[in-house]
C-alpha cells in the first residue's frame, strides 16, 4: 500500500512540477501538494518554472542567447514568438522577461531595462499609441535619463492624433484641449525634430531596452496595425529592441480582414509580418512522448484525488481511443490543463456511478466541442439502446449517408471540417447504435448500464451526479457487502434498494444484476435478498420481468458455489414464493453457459433441497394439477430432471387425490400472454414423451376408448379443454406404430 501511495504521490509531484508548483520534498507530507493540485487544474496563469520542460530548455535558451546579443546592439531588432494559443507562450514570456532582469555578470555590461506593454489595456488606437509612449517614457527612470524622457513625450505627442491628445487633457474641457493642443503642438513639436532629438539622445545613453508584447493577436484589427506600425516605424529607437508573441495563424487572418492587406490575401499578410518581425522563434510543440506521459500522470492524479481509476479491463479501451483522436487536442499545455480540469468534475462520491472510460471520451467532446456535447443531449433518442431495438427496415439509410448527415450536424455545431473524423470516431465509441448506422468502429462500447448508452444511465453523464428518483450503484453494492457481511437484516443501502424496486424497477433491477454479477457472493443471506428480489415480479401480469436479469444471476452465483454449499444457500433462499426462484435458478444452474462455467451438479440434499422449495411454494398458492396458476406451472418445469423421485412422488400424490385423467391433464403444453395486464394460457401442445414416465398410455386409451378424439388443436386452457389435449396426445401415441 505504500509503495502504491508513493507511485501516486510521484505522479501527483510530476503534474504539480510541470505547471511550476512547489513541491514538498517531504515523502510523507501529503497534504500541501493536494491543495497545490487543485489549484493547478483551475487556473490558467502563467509560470516561467514550467517553461523550459519537456523538451523546451535548449531551445529557451538559445532564445535568450540571441536575444541577448541584441544588448549592446544600436539598431532596433524585433524578435517574434510564435505558437498556437495555449503553447505556453506567456511562461515563454515570463522565464525569457526574468533572464532579461537579472544582474549582467561583467559589471561594464549595462543591464536590461525591461517593459511590457499590453494593447489590450488601451480602449482605443489614440490612447493606445500615447500609451506606449507613455510606457517607454517610464522605462527611463533615473534621473541623469530626464532628457530622453522629455523628448519621448514629444515624440510621442507629435506623432499622435489630436483626439487622442485631447483625451489626455479631458474631453469635458474644451479650452484645455485647445490649449494643451497649441502648446503640444508648436513648431519645437514637429515629429521629425522631436525623433532627431530622441535618436541623439539614445545613442548617447546606450541603454538596452526590451518591449515585450504579449497575446498580439487578441486585439482589434486597427489596433494590431497600430501596434505593428509603432514597432515596425515609430518606436525603431537606438537600442529599443520588441519581443513579440503571437499566434501566426491568428495574427495573418486579422491582417487579411484590413484594407492594408485585403481579403483572403495570406500571403502579403506573411510578407508584412516579416518585414516587421527579423527574428522568429517557433515554440516546439510538446512531444507525443511528453503528451503520454502527461496524460498518465494526470489519470494517476484523478486516481488519488477521485478515486476514479481505470482498470485492466478497461485500460485498453481508453488506449484505443487516446490514440485514435483524444491525444490529436491534447498538443499544448493548456489544451491539457483544459481536459483534465474538466475531468476533476467528478467526485469520490460518484466512484463507480458511471463508466470511466465513457466519462474521459465525453469530456473530450465537452472540452474541444462543446457545440457537439449539447448536440447529443438534445439528439439522445437517436444515440441510446441496443442496435438491434432500433433497426427500422422501412427507414434503411446507407451508412455513408447517415455518416454525412452527422458530419454536417457537427459542423453546424462549430466542429471544423477537418475535425469531424475524429468527432465520429469519439460520438462511436460512445454510442452502439450510432457506431453500427455510421459504419464507425464501435472501440468497446456498451448499451447496458452503466455506459452513457444506457437510458438509465445517460442523464447521469451530464449531471456528473445521480439525479434525482435514480438508485446509486454505490448503494447497491453496499446492500450486497452488507448482506456478505452478515448484517444485511438493518442495512440501510438494502431498504433503498428495495424501495427503488417498489418505485422504478425498470431502473433499480439491473443495477441489483449488475452488482451482484461484480460480487463473489458466498452468503445464504444474499442468495436469500437476492430471491426477495426476484419474486417482487410474481404477482406482475407482464411479458417482460424486470427482474430476471437477477434471477440469471442467482443462477450463475450459484454455479460458483462448493458443491457442499448449494443445499443450504437453495434452503436458505426457500419458503413460500421463493420456492420458485429456487426451482428456476436451479435448472439454469444445470445449463452449459457461454462463460464456459462448468454446470452444476447437484448432491442428493440439493435435489430435495428443491423439492421442499417447491412443496412449500404449492402449499403456500394452494396449487394442484386442476388449479395452479402460470408462474407456478413455469416453477416446476425440469422438476422431473433435477428430483425424478421428489417429482414422482408429487404426481402419484395428485392422482390419488384429482384422479388419473385429471393429472395428466397437467401435462399440457402451454403458452402465456397477458392482455390488458390479465393472464392468458393457451394449449399448445402436450409433453408426451415426460407425461408417459408416469402414466400408463395403454391403460388410458382402453378405459377412455369411447372418448378419445381424432385430434386436437391449440386451444384456450380450460379443464374441459385440458383433458382433451391430453385423451388427443394419448390417441395419437396409441396411433404410431
Amino acid at each position: 500500500m505504500r509503495d502504491e501511495r508513493s507511485a501516486r504521490q510521484r505522479a501527483k509531484d510530476g503534474w504539480l512540477r510541470f505547471w511550476g508548483h512547489e513541491v514538498s520534498e517531504d515523502p510523507h507530507d501529503d497534504g500541501a501538494s493536494v491543495a497545490s493540485t487543485s489549484k493547478s487544474f483551475i487556473t490558467d496563469e502563467s509560470n516561467a518554472a514550467i517553461a523550459p520542460r519537456f523538451g523546451r530548455a535548449d531551445f529557451l535558451r538559445r532564445a535568450w542567447e540571441i536575444i541577448d546579443e541584441a544588448r549592446t546592439e544600436e539598431d532596433s531588432s524585433v524578435f517574434g514568438l510564435v505558437g498556437p494559443w495555449g503553447s505556453g507562450k506567456t511562461s515563454m514570456l515570463d522565464w525569457l522577461r526574468a533572464k532579461a532582469t537579472e544582474e549582467p555578470a561583467d559589471a561594464d555590461t549595462t543591464p536590461w531595462t525591461v517593459l511590457t506593454f499590453n494593447p489590450w489595456d488601451y480602449p482605443d488606437a489614440g490612447t493606445l499609441q500615447l500609451g506606449f509612449f507613455g510606457s517607454l517614457n517610464a522605462s527611463f527612470g533615473s534621473s541623469k535619463f530626464d532628457a530622453a524622457r522629455d523628448l519621448l513625450s514629444d515624440f510621442g505627442v507629435a506623432v499622435a492624433p489630436l483626439t487622442a491628445v485631447a483625451s489626455a487633457w479631458g474631453i469635458f474641457d474644451a479650452s484645455k484641449v485647445v490649449e494643451g493642443a497649441a502648446k503640444l503642438l508648436g513648431s519645437n513639436r514637429s515629429a521629425d525634430a522631436a525623433r532627431r532629438k530622441l535618436v541623439d539622445t539614445l545613442k548617447k545613453a546606450k541603454t538596452p531596452v526590451l518591449i515585450v508584447i504579449d497575446d498580439l493577436d487578441r486585439i482589434s484589427a486597427d489596433e494590431l496595425l497600430l501596434t505593428l506600425k509603432l514597432v515596425r516605424q515609430l518606436g525603431r529607437l537606438p537600442y529599443v529592441h520588441y519581443l513579440l508573441s503571437y499566434d501566426e495563424s491568428t495574427i495573418l487572418d486579422v491582417l487579411t480582414r484590413t484594407n492594408l492587406i485585403g481579403d483572403g490575401q495570406l500571403g502579403r499578410a506573411r510578407d508584412y509580418m516579416e518585414k516587421v518581425v527579423q527574428i522568429r522563434f517557433d515554440v516546439p510543440q510538446l512531444r507525443p512522448s511528453d503528451v503520454s506521459e502527461l496524460t498518465n500522470e494526470a489519470l494517476m492524479d484523478l486516481e488519488a484525488d477521485t478515486g476514479h481509476v481505470i482498470d485492466d479491463l478497461a485500460r485498453p479501451r481508453f488506449q484505443e481511443a487516446y490514440e485514435r483522436f483524444i491525444s490529436r487536442r491534447l498538443t499544448t499545455p493548456r489544451a491539457l490543463l483544459r481536459y483534465f480540469a474538466q475531468a476533476r468534475i467528478l467526485s469520490q462520491r460518484f466512484a463507480g456511478e458511471v463508466d470511466l472510460v465513457d466519462f474521459l471520451i465525453l469530456t473530450w467532446i465537452r472540452t474541444f466541442e462543446p457545440g457537439v456535447y449539447a448536440l447529443l443531449q438534445t439528439r439522445r433518442d437517436e444515440l441510446i439502446g441496443s442496435v438491434a431495438a432500433h433497426v427500422d427496415p422501412q427507414e434503411r439509410r446507407s451508412p455513408d449517408t447517415i455518416r454525412a448527415d452527422w458530419a454536417q450536424a457537427f459542423v453546424d455545431a462549430g466542429t471544423r471540417e477537418s475535425e469531424t473524423a475524429g468527432v465520429i470516431s469519439a460520438v462511436a465509441s460512445l454510442f452502439p447504435r450510432f457506431a453500427q448506422s455510421t459504419g464507425s468502429p464501435s472501440g468497446g462500447s456498451s448499451h447496458l448500464g452503466p455506459h452513457i448508452a444506457s437510458e438509465d444511465y445517460f442523464d447521469r453523464y451530464f449531471t456528473a451526479g445521480v439525479p434525482d428518483g435514480d438508485l446509486r450503484d454505490s448503494v447497491v453494492r453496499q446492500a450486497i457487502q452488507d448482506f456478505e457481511d452478515g448484517v444485511g437484516e438493518t442495512s440501510e443501502a438494502a431498504k433503498s434498494c428495495v424501495s427503488g424496486l417498489e418505485t422504478n424497477p425498470n431502473r433499480t433491477a439491473p443495477k441489483i444484476a449488475a452488482a451482484a454479477g461484480d460480487a463473489n457472493i458466498k452468503s445464504p443471506a444474499t442468495f436469500r435478498w437476492l430471491a426477495d428480489m426476484v419474486i417482487q415480479d410474481f404477482d406482475r401480469a407482464k411479458t417482460l420481468d424486470w427482474t430476471l436479469r437477477i434471477h440469471r444471476e442467482i443462477a450463475r452465483q450459484l454455479k460458483n458455489l462448493p458443491r457442499d454449499d448449494v443445499e443450504a444457500v437453495l434452503r436458505a433462499m426457500s419458503g413460500g414464493r421463493r420456492g420458485a426462484v429456487v426451482a428456476t435458478s436451479a435448472r439454469w444452474a444445470t445449463e452449459m453457459e457461454p462463460d464456459d462455467v462448468p454446470p452444476l451438479e447437484f448432491s442428493s440434499g440439493a435435489r430435495r433441497a428443491v423439492t421442499d422449495a417447491l412443496r412449500d411454494l404449492l402449499a403456500t398458492e394452494d396449487a394442484s394439477v386442476v388449479n395452479m396458476r402460470w408462474r407456478v406451472r413455469e416453477a416446476l418445469t425440469d422438476w422431473d430432471q433435477i428430483d425424478p423421485d421428489g417429482f414422482a412422488a408429487w404426481v402419484d400424490e395428485q392422482k390419488r387425490t384429482h384422479g388419473q385423467l385429471e393429472t395428466l391433464s397437467w401435462f399440457a403444453r402451454l403458452s402465456v400472454s397477458f392482455p390488458g395486464g390479465i393472464e392468458r394460457t393457451r394449449i399448445e401442445g402436450f409433453r408426451t414423451d415426460d407425461a408417459r414416465k408416469h402414466f400408463d398410455f395403454e391403460e388410458i386409451a382402453s378405459k377412455y376408448a369411447d372418448e378419445l378424439p381424432d385430434g386436437y388443436l391449440k386451444m384456450d386452457d380450460t379443464p374441459e379443454n385440458r383433458r382433451t389435449a391430453a385423451l388427443g396426445a394419448v390417441a395419437e401415441a396409441q396411433a404410431r406404430p
